[in-house]
């Protein structure tokens, strides 16, 4: 990363080792909705953070952490933290 479309982090998650991420919701040509299945699937902590409403995320992703933009790049750095660590 970071990667500004569904093509591109799609292809960054399956060609490299990823230890998390941080997921925007929108990105350039839809959501990164597929890409956190993707990740929960492989076990690989994420969060989301978006300047949009988070009643968007799909049932089966609602337990991930889901930070509002502006967001303070420590508190990003924290949660992930936490995440690669639980």
């Amino acid at each position: 990363g970071p990667c500004a479309s569904v093509g591109d982090a799609r292809e960054a998650v399956a060609d490299t080792h990823i230890s998390g991420a941080v997921l925007d919701i929108y990105l350039r040509d839809g959501r990164s909705f597929d890409i956190a299945r993707q990740l929960k699937a492989a076990s690989k902590p994420f969060l989301f953070i978006t300047g949009y409403d988070p009643a968007v995320i799909p049932d089966d992703l609602a337990t991930v952490v889901c930070l509002p933009k502006p967001v303070q790049p420590g508190r990003v750095v924290a949660e992930l933290a936490d995440a690669l660590a639980a």
